[in-house]
């Protein structure tokens, strides 16, 4: 989701660019590195695109197929209990 986000702003704030994703399997904690491309004119998509990433909270992908473990759905509960603001969907 990030990634996408990453591109949604740069085409909407009228920017091409590239997005190499994990590029250096000899170091697991780079996701990926961004190139600023050429400006370009940003549609309409474009500008409707980067206005919502400030209202996305959530990713369309499916959810993984196994359980949450024990210990941090017990975790989340503690945090409910504290009046965190957090919802456990089961």
């Amino acid at each position: 989701a990030a990634l996408g986000m990453m591109r949604a702003a740069m085409r909407g704030l009228g920017h091409a660019g590239t997005i190499a994703k994990c590029p250096d399997a000899s170091d697991p904690d780079l996701l990926a590195v961004v190139t600023l491309g050429k400006a370009h004119r940003a549609t309409a998509r474009d500008r409707e695109r980067l206005a919502a990433i400030t209202r996305r909270r959530t990713t369309r992908r499916d959810f993984a197929p196994a359980p949450l473990p024990a210990s941090l759905t017990q975790a989340i509960a503690a945090l409910d209990e504290q009046r965190a603001s957090i919802a456990l969907l089961t």
